[in-house]
């Protein structure tokens, strides 16, 4: 538990669990002791108290922003948990057959109750005729109940349903792809690199023997389970090799098995739609794993002069760098998305880099004119509190005979831009281990997922907790 944050959040999350409290409503309340507020359950069957469960989550999690310094993450499972319980006593006090066994499961674990839920997952299991498919997604169940990252003590329960899923062979491929992708999900926010790799590469190796269909699984809608394993990768000795044999391996499942194109022809635009999906993803991942260049400007703001520096990256800091441009409106958004994961995480260092264009406003201008006027944008529009390298541009005669800067600098081609902006997190070596396309609100959170993932992983205090997301299963 967090000390101080416990009791007095309790009561907020109760009150958004049972919707006292609209979506987004930033809330203190003064620190009272814990009370468990009552739950109007009804009598519901176990499917749908599990989904009123994650619908509860969801309310809890979106009522602060992602950006709150303080995310009471454990009174808000703490409310989750007990508000589960009440909703379990009303599904016990019937009995539990069937199909519903599955549910109540998840509805077990979301209360704390592990025995509880093992049983009704053991239940379901050990049902006679149960057929391949059902018997399939009970042992899936099994794993998504107990892989939690609040409650590392369960996963040996949620590798233990593996297994099984396991024995069932390649038939299960698709289930036992979505229960690596959970448990892949889990050692991410435990910052446990080895795990992450090994879960997260079997269920990408997986994708070749699936039915051809449900690759969408992995292509159209995999979440961050790419993202994450390569982001993992990328920290191991062996990591690029690895990434490309990983991507080798997603490519050629791209492509449709002939027996099922001489089936249907249509299946050659479902491999289309899935090849545009990934293609940025395979060239980002390409720079994964090698190690950053120095910061070369010969304009500096926010540094202890202006003067030229190289800047090395190899110090031990997290760095966040963009590449950007007065001219691109989703550069400029993302100069104010850094000062943000700045304020966050005072201990990274988020770097723009930037060359002058020769121009500002409607005037032509000179370098030295044009960086003054940067300087006073970022220190007093943006208020950055980071680095800046801005590269002072000659002017030469072109090939039409007019007068542009010569060249953007030396950083464009050490961090090309693969959209624009192009967004490099750098850990403490100097080691690529993520690149993102754009930037915006929501890749701002997954920036602070990979921060906070990379801390994890060093052993260095985490300095916001993250959210809920998927720990209700």
């Amino acid at each position: 538990m967090v000390s101080g944050i416990r009791s007095k959040n309790t009561v907020i999350g109760l009150a958004l669990a049972l919707g006292a409290i609209p979506v987004g409503a930033q809330v203190t309340v003064p620190d009272v002791p814990i009370t468990a507020a009552g739950v109007s359950t009804g009598s519901v069957t176990p499917a749908q108290t599990l989904m009123y469960i994650a619908v509860a989550q969801t309310r809890i999690e979106k009522a602060l922003s992602f950006r709150s310094a303080h995310y009471p993450k454990d009174s808000m499972e703490a409310a989750l948990t007990l508000a589960s319980k009440r909703w379990l006593d009303t599904i016990t006090a019937h009995p539990v057959r069937g199909m519903q066994l599955d549910p109540a499961g998840g509805v077990g674990a979301a209360a704390g109750e592990d025995a509880y839920a093992a049983k009704q997952i053991d239940a379901r299991l050990a049902t006679a005729g149960l057929s391949f498919n059902d018997k399939a997604f009970a042992y899936l169940t099994g794993v998504m109940a107990f892989a939690s990252a609040s409650h590392p003590d369960r996963l040996p329960k949620a590798v233990a349903y593996l297994a099984g899923l396991d024995k069932l062979g390649v038939a299960a491929a698709p289930w036992q792809f979505e229960a690596r992708r959970a448990l892949a999900d889990v050692y991410y926010r435990l910052g446990r690199s080895p795990e992450l790799v090994q879960y997260g590469s079997q269920a990408m190796q997986l994708v070749a023997v699936m039915p051809f269909y449900d690759r969408d699984m992995m292509y159209s809608h995999s979440g961050d389970l790419y993202m994450h394993t390569m982001e993992a990768l990328a920290g191991q000795p062996n990591g690029r090799t690895r990434i490309a044999k990983l991507n080798e391996t997603l490519r050629a499942a791209l492509v449709p098995p002939p027996a099922l194109l001489a089936e249907d022809s249509a299946y050659t635009m479902i491999g289309m739609f899935y090849t545009q999906n990934m293609q940025t993803k395979f060239e980002a991942s390409e720079r994964l794993g090698t190690r950053g260049d120095p910061l070369v400007s010969n304009y500096w703001i926010n540094r202890a002069t202006r003067d030229s520096a190289t800047v090395p990256v190899t110090d031990g800091r997290i760095r966040v760098i963009e590449g950007g441009s007065m001219g691109c409106e989703a550069c400029v958004l993302g100069f104010y998305r850094l000062q943000e994961l700045h304020t966050r995480f005072p201990g990274i260092e988020p770097v723009v880099f930037i060359a002058t264009g020769g121009s500002w406003a409607n005037r032509l201008v000179e370098a030295d004119e044009e960086t003054t006027h940067l300087n006073d944008f970022f220190v007093n529009t943006v208020k950055a509190t980071y680095p800046i390298a801005i590269w002072k541009s000659k002017k030469a005669v072109n090939e039409d005979g007019g007068t542009t800067p010569e060249s953007d600098g030396p950083m464009f081609q050490r961090y090309p831009r693969f959209s624009v902006p192009t967004v490099w997190v750098l850990d403490g070596h100097g080691i690529v281990r993520q690149v993102y396309l754009g930037i915006n609100r929501d890749t701002e959170e997954k920036i602070a997922e990979t921060i906070q993932f990379l801390q994890r992983e060093s052993g260095a205090p985490v300095a916001n907790n993250v959210s809920l997301s998927a720990e209700v299963k």
